[in-house]
């Protein structure tokens, strides 16, 4: 493999990376950054050959592997030094939590012993409602998947101790990039609005991050700069509402009209309402606490509250609505200092990865025809 020397900020040459659950969006940009920023190309793990062709195309290496089989993965990871965990199981809502625990028991065990580990968890795990627009600490979980977040950091952490494993955990904001649907997202609504509305004002902090940030603790790690622990992963200094709106009307060259203003819910409702929406405010905490343990009652009153939800959006008046939904104000957590992520800087990278992304995807349908 084609690495550098750590002198000047990166890997060695002796430490290898491995990125499991590398398909998902957060895991093929990272491997995409190291590899044409940084020198360093990391093993990719993923689990089916669907996902296979962005790594062939990147000419990144992978590996097919089975998340349950034990004797595999600790072959597979025997030349591994550092592992970053961006996987997250599907299925039914009831299956995670134990998914989630049953895998991460078999990937620490097939671990070897020399290896560092980095979870990729959410800053929705601080257990913000759904719909919340400030980010704020909560002791019990708003949402099933702060919860199902929650189960994970603690079995990363018990593990951990267990099999004498160094690890980290990292809450990342929302993931910004060309390969991120959020970046998608931004380019179908500005390109169709000459004027948008943004709920907030233009220098409220947005919890946000750049897969360049990422890939920069990922390297703090790899040379061993900070202590194990828990960290909030944003943009460093955190980006403003404004910052952020102004970087894509630049990426994309749009002209577009911002008007900042505070959301509709700061406003006090009427009795009527808060009674009739108290239900839902704490559905997340049934589902915590009672549905995601009984299959049969899940899946009945799953099927129930999603007819009486296109019910009443079928009925409601149409409103006018935000451009974007974001998680404001100053992160709780503890940040990960001395990380960069200059606007500009960041705009260029970013355009000359999906330039070249796009150049091989093409020439790479140009070699099959």
């Amino acid at each position: 493999m084609d690495r550098t020397n750590l002198s000047t900020g990166q890997l060695s040459n002796s430490m290898n990376l491995g990125i499991i659950g590398a398909s998902s969006q957060v895991g093929s940009s990272l491997a995409l950054y190291l590899k044409k920023y940084l020198g360093i190309v990391p093993v990719c793990f993923i689990r089916s050959t669907y996902a296979a062709i962005f790594f062939d195309v990147s000419e990144i290496e992978y590996r097919i592997i089975d998340l349950t089989n034990q004797a595999e993965l600790r072959k597979e990871f025997e030349d591994i030094d550092l592992f970053i965990d961006c996987s997250y199981p599907s299925g039914q809502l009831f299956e995670i939590a134990g998914q989630i625990r049953s895998q991460l028991k078999i990937l620490f065990s097939a671990m070897p012993s020399k290896a560092s580990f980095i979870y990729c968890s959410t800053i929705m795990a601080f257990g913000m409602p759904e719909h919340q627009k400030l980010v704020k600490k909560y002791f019990i979980p708003r949402s099933t998947y702060a919860h199902l977040k929650r189960i994970a950091e603690r079995t990363v952490k018990r593990l951990s101790q267990k099999y004498t494993v160094p690890c980290y955990i990292f809450r990342l904001g929302q993931v910004h990039g060309f390969l991120q649907s959020v970046n998608t997202s931004f380019r179908e609504k500005l390109s169709m609005n000459k004027a948008i509305r943004l709920d907030g004002n233009p220098d409220d902090m947005v919890n946000i991050i750049f897969i360049e940030t990422l890939a920069e603790a990922v390297i703090k790690v790899g040379m061993k700069e900070i202590p194990t622990g828990s960290y909030s992963l944003v943009n460093n200094p955190q980006w403003t509402l404004k910052q952020l709106y102004d970087y894509y009307i630049s990426y994309y060259s749009f002209e577009v009209n911002m008007e900042f203003m505070e959301s509709e819910g700061s406003y006090k409702k009427p009795w009527y309402k808060i009674s009739l929406g108290s239900f839902k405010k704490y559905r997340a905490l049934l589902e915590i606490f009672f549905l995601i343990r009984n299959k049969n009652m899940y899946i009945k009153v799953k099927g129930k509250y999603r007819k009486l939800d296109i019910k009443r959006s079928m009925n409601s008046e149409v409103n006018m609505e935000y451009t974007d939904f974001h998680l404001l104000g100053k992160n709780p957590g503890k940040l990960l200092t001395g990380l960069h992520c200059d606007p500009k800087t960041l705009l260029s990278k970013e355009k000359e990865m999906e330039e070249l992304y796009s150049r091989n995807l093409e020439n790479n349908i140009a070699d099959k025809i």
